[in-house]
């Protein structure tokens, strides 16, 4: 994975978006407050995370929200922001 990124695996995990260490298998987080996060991906040039998070008892057909971040030099989300979706 290329970017401010680095050498980290960017995973799923129920009630949090976590950035894991792959060499010391450190986890870092990257976006809270929400029940359920899904699918997340950099963009090409490293600069920008995207993710869908949504909220218990919804599902994510039902309420899903797709959010924008942009990536700071030391790999972290700032300026998050929903671009679409929200409760069903």
């Amino acid at each position: 994975m290329a970017g401010a990124l680095g050498e980290r695996q960017i995973a799923a995990h129920v009630g949090a978006l976590v950035a894991i260490d792959l060499a010391s298998g450190a986890t870092t987080v990257l976006a809270s407050g929400y029940d359920f996060y899904n699918t997340p991906r950099p963009s090409p040039d490293g600069l920008r995370l995207a993710w869908l998070s949504w909220r218990h008892p919804n599902m994510p057909w039902d309420s899903t929200e797709l959010w924008v971040a942009d990536v700071d030099p030391s790999g972290l989300p700032t300026n998050a922001r929903p671009v679409a979706g929200g409760p069903g």
